[in-house]
Protein backbone atom coordinates (compact mmCIF):
# COMPACT_ATOMS: atom_id res chain seq x y z
CA UNK A 1 0.00 0.00 0.00
CA UNK A 2 3.10 2.20 0.61
CA UNK A 3 3.59 2.57 -3.54
CA UNK A 4 0.05 4.17 -3.74
CA UNK A 5 0.68 7.14 -0.78
CA UNK A 6 2.67 9.52 -2.81
CA UNK A 7 -0.25 9.16 -6.19
CA UNK A 8 -1.94 11.97 -6.56
CA UNK A 9 -5.54 10.91 -8.47
CA UNK A 10 -7.32 13.22 -10.35
CA UNK A 11 -9.77 13.64 -13.35
CA UNK A 12 -12.18 16.04 -14.48
CA UNK A 13 -16.04 15.77 -14.61
CA UNK A 14 -19.07 17.81 -15.77
CA UNK A 15 -22.24 18.40 -13.45
CA UNK A 16 -25.70 19.74 -14.87
CA UNK A 17 -28.19 21.65 -13.51
CA UNK A 18 -30.97 18.44 -14.84
CA UNK A 19 -29.67 15.43 -14.08
CA UNK A 20 -28.93 13.55 -17.23
CA UNK A 21 -29.10 9.90 -15.10
CA UNK A 22 -31.44 7.43 -16.76
CA UNK A 23 -32.21 6.01 -13.51
CA UNK A 24 -35.28 7.94 -13.04
CA UNK A 25 -38.64 5.95 -11.61
CA UNK A 26 -41.78 7.14 -11.85
CA UNK A 27 -44.82 5.56 -10.02
CA UNK A 28 -48.16 6.36 -11.71
CA UNK A 29 -51.64 4.50 -11.92
CA UNK A 30 -52.38 2.39 -15.05
CA UNK A 31 -53.76 4.81 -18.17
CA UNK A 32 -52.70 8.17 -16.57
CA UNK A 33 -49.35 8.64 -18.31
CA UNK A 34 -50.74 11.52 -19.92
CA UNK A 35 -51.87 13.53 -17.12
CA UNK A 36 -50.39 16.71 -16.33
CA UNK A 37 -49.36 15.73 -13.11
CA UNK A 38 -47.87 13.14 -14.25
CA UNK A 39 -45.71 15.12 -17.78
CA UNK A 40 -42.97 17.00 -16.86
CA UNK A 41 -40.92 19.18 -18.87
CA UNK A 42 -36.96 17.48 -19.92
CA UNK A 43 -33.89 19.92 -21.17
CA UNK A 44 -31.93 17.40 -23.35
CA UNK A 45 -29.15 19.78 -23.06
CA UNK A 46 -28.80 19.50 -19.67
CA UNK A 47 -29.92 23.11 -18.85
CA UNK A 48 -26.60 24.30 -18.08
CA UNK A 49 -23.72 22.75 -15.95
CA UNK A 50 -19.94 23.07 -14.53
CA UNK A 51 -16.52 21.28 -15.48
CA UNK A 52 -14.58 20.64 -12.36
CA UNK A 53 -11.05 19.44 -11.22
CA UNK A 54 -9.80 18.15 -8.03
CA UNK A 55 -7.22 15.58 -6.96
CA UNK A 56 -7.04 12.61 -4.25
CA UNK A 57 -4.53 10.96 -2.25
CA UNK A 58 -4.45 9.11 0.58
CA UNK A 59 -4.09 11.28 3.48
CA UNK A 60 -5.57 14.20 1.32
CA UNK A 61 -7.27 16.26 -1.32
CA UNK A 62 -7.04 19.41 -3.68
CA UNK A 63 -9.35 22.05 -3.70
CA UNK A 64 -12.35 21.64 -6.02
CA UNK A 65 -11.14 23.75 -8.73
CA UNK A 66 -14.43 24.85 -10.91
CA UNK A 67 -13.59 25.70 -14.79
CA UNK A 68 -15.72 29.01 -15.46
CA UNK A 69 -16.15 28.96 -19.13
CA UNK A 70 -14.84 27.54 -22.68
CA UNK A 71 -13.61 24.14 -22.97
CA UNK A 72 -10.67 22.50 -21.12
CA UNK A 73 -7.38 23.04 -23.23
CA UNK A 74 -3.89 22.12 -22.31
CA UNK A 75 -2.94 25.60 -21.58
CA UNK A 76 -6.28 25.67 -19.13
CA UNK A 77 -5.10 22.34 -17.88
CA UNK A 78 -1.39 23.56 -16.93
CA UNK A 79 -2.32 27.36 -15.55
CA UNK A 80 -5.28 26.30 -13.41
CA UNK A 81 -4.43 22.50 -12.38
CA UNK A 82 -0.75 21.51 -12.47
CA UNK A 83 0.77 24.97 -11.41
CA UNK A 84 -1.98 26.01 -8.27
CA UNK A 85 -2.51 22.27 -7.20
CA UNK A 86 0.07 19.18 -8.30
CA UNK A 87 3.27 21.05 -8.09
CA UNK A 88 2.01 22.34 -4.48
CA UNK A 89 1.25 19.32 -3.90
CA UNK A 90 5.05 18.29 -5.41
CA UNK A 91 6.68 20.78 -2.86
CA UNK A 92 4.83 19.26 0.06
CA UNK A 93 5.01 15.64 -0.82
CA UNK A 94 8.25 15.80 -2.37
CA UNK A 95 10.19 14.16 -5.18
CA UNK A 96 8.19 10.98 -4.12
CA UNK A 97 5.16 12.21 -6.07
CA UNK A 98 3.54 10.56 -8.91
CA UNK A 99 0.49 12.14 -11.29
CA UNK A 100 -2.23 10.34 -12.17
CA UNK A 101 -4.80 11.50 -15.11
CA UNK A 102 -5.87 9.53 -17.93
CA UNK A 103 -5.23 10.00 -21.49
CA UNK A 104 -7.01 12.83 -22.49
CA UNK A 105 -6.05 14.92 -25.40
CA UNK A 106 -5.40 17.98 -23.33
CA UNK A 107 -3.48 15.75 -20.89
CA UNK A 108 -1.00 14.69 -23.32
CA UNK A 109 0.11 17.88 -24.87
CA UNK A 110 3.76 18.93 -25.53
CA UNK A 111 3.69 21.94 -23.32
CA UNK A 112 1.70 19.71 -20.32
CA UNK A 113 5.01 16.82 -20.66
CA UNK A 114 7.35 20.37 -20.60
CA UNK A 115 6.17 21.87 -17.83
CA UNK A 116 6.04 18.66 -16.22
CA UNK A 117 9.55 17.32 -17.02
CA UNK A 118 10.17 21.25 -15.79
CA UNK A 119 8.96 20.81 -12.33
CA UNK A 120 10.26 16.84 -11.95
CA UNK A 121 6.78 15.52 -11.87
CA UNK A 122 6.67 12.56 -12.45
CA UNK A 123 3.42 10.66 -14.38
CA UNK A 124 1.92 7.53 -13.94
CA UNK A 125 1.72 4.82 -17.05
CA UNK A 126 -2.62 4.24 -16.90
CA UNK A 127 -4.60 1.75 -19.09
CA UNK A 128 -6.54 3.27 -21.60
CA UNK A 129 -10.15 3.33 -21.53
CA UNK A 130 -10.00 2.32 -18.01
CA UNK A 131 -12.16 4.86 -15.54
CA UNK A 132 -12.98 2.31 -13.52
CA UNK A 133 -9.17 2.03 -12.63
CA UNK A 134 -9.60 5.64 -10.79
CA UNK A 135 -10.22 6.09 -7.47
CA UNK A 136 -11.93 9.06 -8.20
CA UNK A 137 -14.41 8.21 -10.24
CA UNK A 138 -16.47 6.94 -7.14
CA UNK A 139 -15.66 9.90 -5.56
CA UNK A 140 -17.65 12.27 -8.60
CA UNK A 141 -20.72 9.50 -8.07
CA UNK A 142 -20.86 10.33 -4.59
CA UNK A 143 -20.38 14.34 -4.81
CA UNK A 144 -23.07 13.50 -7.33
CA UNK A 145 -25.57 11.76 -4.71
CA UNK A 146 -24.79 14.89 -1.72
CA UNK A 147 -25.93 17.47 -4.86
CA UNK A 148 -29.13 15.37 -5.46
CA UNK A 149 -30.09 15.01 -1.84
CA UNK A 150 -30.20 18.63 -1.63
CA UNK A 151 -33.48 20.26 -1.44
CA UNK A 152 -33.99 22.77 -2.49
CA UNK A 153 -31.82 21.61 -5.16
CA UNK A 154 -29.58 24.10 -7.17
CA UNK A 155 -31.30 26.44 -9.83
CA UNK A 156 -28.79 28.51 -10.86
CA UNK A 157 -24.86 27.94 -12.19
CA UNK A 158 -23.86 29.77 -9.08
CA UNK A 159 -25.76 27.82 -7.02
CA UNK A 160 -24.56 24.89 -8.64
CA UNK A 161 -20.99 26.04 -8.20
CA UNK A 162 -22.00 26.73 -4.44
CA UNK A 163 -23.29 23.40 -3.72
CA UNK A 164 -20.66 21.87 -5.46
CA UNK A 165 -17.62 23.18 -3.25
CA UNK A 166 -19.45 22.48 0.13
CA UNK A 167 -20.49 19.24 -0.53
CA UNK A 168 -16.76 18.60 -2.14
CA UNK A 169 -15.62 20.05 1.53
CA UNK A 170 -17.88 17.59 3.27
CA UNK A 171 -16.96 14.71 1.69
CA UNK A 172 -15.19 12.71 4.19
CA UNK A 173 -12.12 11.91 3.82
CA UNK A 174 -12.34 8.07 5.18
CA UNK A 175 -14.12 7.49 2.43
CA UNK A 176 -11.60 8.70 -0.31
CA UNK A 177 -8.30 6.71 1.85
CA UNK A 178 -10.98 3.37 1.26
CA UNK A 179 -11.68 3.67 -2.22
CA UNK A 180 -7.64 4.05 -2.81
CA UNK A 181 -6.80 1.55 -0.68
CA UNK A 182 -8.81 -1.03 -2.40
CA UNK A 183 -7.41 -0.34 -6.09
CA UNK A 184 -5.03 -3.19 -5.59
CA UNK A 185 -8.01 -5.46 -5.76
CA UNK A 186 -8.99 -3.80 -8.86
CA UNK A 187 -5.73 -3.60 -10.72
CA UNK A 188 -4.64 -6.99 -10.20
CA UNK A 189 -6.33 -8.30 -13.16
CA UNK A 190 -5.09 -5.70 -15.59
CA UNK A 191 -1.57 -5.69 -14.02
CA UNK A 192 1.28 -7.96 -12.62
CA UNK A 193 1.52 -8.04 -9.04
CA UNK A 194 4.90 -6.96 -9.13
CA UNK A 195 4.63 -3.94 -10.79
CA UNK A 196 4.80 -0.68 -8.64
CA UNK A 197 4.40 2.84 -9.45
CA UNK A 198 7.68 3.26 -10.98
CA UNK A 199 7.74 0.47 -13.42
CA UNK A 200 4.45 2.22 -14.98
CA UNK A 201 6.27 5.52 -15.17
CA UNK A 202 9.26 3.84 -17.04
CA UNK A 203 6.68 1.71 -19.33
CA UNK A 204 5.06 5.62 -20.35
CA UNK A 205 8.38 6.53 -20.84
CA UNK A 206 8.90 3.85 -23.65
CA UNK A 207 5.58 4.01 -24.42
CA UNK A 208 6.14 7.53 -25.58
CA UNK A 209 9.46 7.14 -27.36
CA UNK A 210 7.27 4.12 -29.29
CA UNK A 211 4.87 6.26 -30.39
CA UNK A 212 7.30 8.98 -32.27
CA UNK A 213 9.16 6.34 -33.43
CA UNK A 214 5.77 5.64 -35.76
CA UNK A 215 4.83 9.06 -35.84
CA UNK A 216 8.55 9.44 -37.62
CA UNK A 217 7.82 6.37 -39.69
CA UNK A 218 4.74 7.63 -41.01
CA UNK A 219 6.20 11.35 -41.99
CA UNK A 220 8.67 9.71 -43.81
CA UNK A 221 6.66 7.31 -45.89
CA UNK A 222 4.33 10.21 -46.23
CA UNK A 223 7.22 12.20 -47.37
CA UNK A 224 8.13 9.53 -50.21
CA UNK A 225 4.72 8.99 -51.46
CA UNK A 226 4.77 12.59 -51.96
CA UNK A 227 8.26 12.64 -54.00
CA UNK A 228 7.00 9.79 -56.18
CA UNK A 229 3.64 11.32 -56.92
CA UNK A 230 5.92 14.45 -57.80
CA UNK A 231 8.14 12.70 -59.57
CA UNK A 232 5.97 10.84 -61.63
CA UNK A 233 3.86 14.14 -62.27
CA UNK A 234 7.03 15.64 -63.70
CA UNK A 235 8.29 13.19 -65.93
CA UNK A 236 4.12 13.21 -67.30
CA UNK A 237 4.75 16.48 -67.98
CA UNK A 238 7.97 16.59 -69.77
CA UNK A 239 6.66 13.64 -72.02
CA UNK A 240 3.97 15.87 -73.30
CA UNK A 241 6.06 18.88 -73.84
CA UNK A 242 7.99 16.09 -75.71
CA UNK A 243 5.19 15.17 -77.76
CA UNK A 244 3.90 18.51 -78.57
CA UNK A 245 7.64 19.82 -80.01
CA UNK A 246 7.84 16.99 -82.28
CA UNK A 247 4.46 17.46 -83.67
CA UNK A 248 5.23 21.22 -84.00
CA UNK A 249 8.06 20.85 -85.75
CA UNK A 250 7.03 18.49 -89.04
CA UNK A 251 6.36 20.68 -92.14
CA UNK A 252 2.52 21.15 -92.96
CA UNK A 253 1.73 19.28 -96.25
CA UNK A 254 0.91 20.98 -99.43
CA UNK A 255 -2.53 20.61 -100.59
CA UNK A 256 -3.41 20.84 -104.23
CA UNK A 257 -6.42 21.44 -105.37
CA UNK A 258 -8.21 19.16 -107.72
CA UNK A 259 -8.29 19.08 -111.55
CA UNK A 260 -12.32 19.58 -111.97
CA UNK A 261 -13.35 17.36 -114.46
CA UNK A 262 -15.92 20.03 -115.74
CA UNK A 263 -13.63 21.51 -118.25
CA UNK A 264 -12.45 18.93 -120.19
CA UNK A 265 -10.47 21.66 -122.75
CA UNK A 266 -8.61 22.22 -119.57
CA UNK A 267 -7.53 18.29 -119.41
CA UNK A 268 -6.46 18.25 -123.18
CA UNK A 269 -4.25 20.82 -123.12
Amino acid sequence: MDQWATVLFTDESRFSLNTDSRCTFIWRESGTRYLPSNVGEIDHYGGGGLMVCAGIMLDGRTRLHVFERGTVTSVRYRDEILEPYVRLFRGAVGPELILMDDNARPHRALLVDEFLESEDIRRMYWLARSPDLNSIEHVWDALGRAIGTRNPPPRTIQEMKTALMNEWDQLPQEMISCLISRIKVKTKHHMAEHYTAEHYTTERVSAEHARVDRASARIQLRSQVQFTVMKRSLDQSQNFRGYFHNVNDQPHPVIRPPVSPSHPERMSE
